[in-house]
């Protein structure tokens, strides 16, 4: 892909963090005229999102809940990382959003996807029992405003404070519907603690209970140094990291393991990419893009 785009978008470089990005420093035409991106070999992404999948570390043949699927542009990164095997129900309470969602993912070739329109108050399918669960939260969105500049002139009301309320109300209402021993990542792209560390602490008060779980150890380097605290919670900073700012979580479930992903490795077998000269790609592999100064909508 890397060697496609060259001519194209001069500069275009592997991302530092994300094994599946690159990073364009423009884009001199525009993404629909790119064949490389009609044809779905790629999805534009910021870096940091880019990090929320890995921190989920799906595996083939899981049952997985994208719980605030949006537009879908972790979906499919998700889809990859199961290499195409297993299950994905992406829930949004907006019928647009899925409706985009579903011609992305056709556009992606991804067909393992199921769209569910829910408010999540009532259960999304599958008898609560998921592998893992990520929660994309609403949020006040003031990680990424270097995106989005005017964003900051906009009232906001209730302040951050409203938007952890209902936070916490989807991980709780989220936390049944996870397997005893499953994974739910909960992410924000929000540097409030109101939104950050003090949702996930009042989530570990009710039941079931949620202990944090360590990153998994993905890719030929770790793509989490300098973004972890002494917790294990994630953060990117702008002028830091280049990156959006994005607060993330991983989180088990207490209870004994069950599934399809109680042995092996905590990453997804699949090839990263590491070099523009590598010629062997499956059909259905696809790679994200990472946008610098771009104007973009990520969901």
């Amino acid at each position: 892909l890397l060697a496609a785009l060259a001519p194209i978008v001069p500069g275009a470089a592997c991302t530092l963090r994300s094994p599946d990005g690159i990073r364009l420093p423009s884009l001199p035409v525009s993404l629909p005229d790119m064949a490389v991106f009609r044809t779905g070999h790629f999805q534009a992404q910021d870096e940091a999102a880019q990090m929320i999948a890995y921190l989920l570390s799906p595996r083939p043949n899981e049952n997985v809940l994208d719980a605030c699927a949006g537009l879908g542009g972790k979906t499919g990164h998700l889809a990859q990382l199961m290499a195409h095997r297993g299950q994905i129900t992406a829930a949004d309470i907006h019928a647009g959003r899925l409706a985009t969602l579903r011609q992305e993912m056709n556009r992606l070739g991804v067909t393992t996807v199921t769209t569910l329109r829910s408010d999540l108050r009532s259960d999304p399918g599958s008898g609560g029992r998921y592998d893992r669960i990520l929660l994309d939260a609403p949020c006040s969105g003031l990680g990424v405003l270097r995106r989005n500049p005017d964003a900051k002139w906009k009232p906001l009301p209730g302040g951050p404070a409203r938007f952890a309320r209902r936070q916490l109300d989807l991980m709780s209402r989220l936390a049944p519907r996870l397997r005893p021993g499953g994974v739910l990542v909960y992410a924000v792209c929000s540097f409030e603690p109101e939104e950050n560390e003090r949702v996930v602490d009042a989530s570990h008060l009710t039941p079931p209970e949620f202990a944090h779980a360590a990153a998994p150890a993905c890719g030929p380097v770790s793509i989490w140094e300098g973004s972890l605290d002494s917790r294990g919670l994630q953060r990117t900073i702008p002028p830091r990291h280049d990156t959006d700012g994005i607060f993330a979580a991983r989180l088990r479930r207490s209870g004994e393991q069950s599934g399809p992903g109680v042995t092996g490795r905590d990453c997804p077998e699949r090839e990263l990419f590491v070099n523009a000269n590598l010629k062997a790609r499956s059909q259905n592999e696809r790679w994200h893009l990472s946008p610098r100064r771009l104007k973009m909508t990520v969901s």
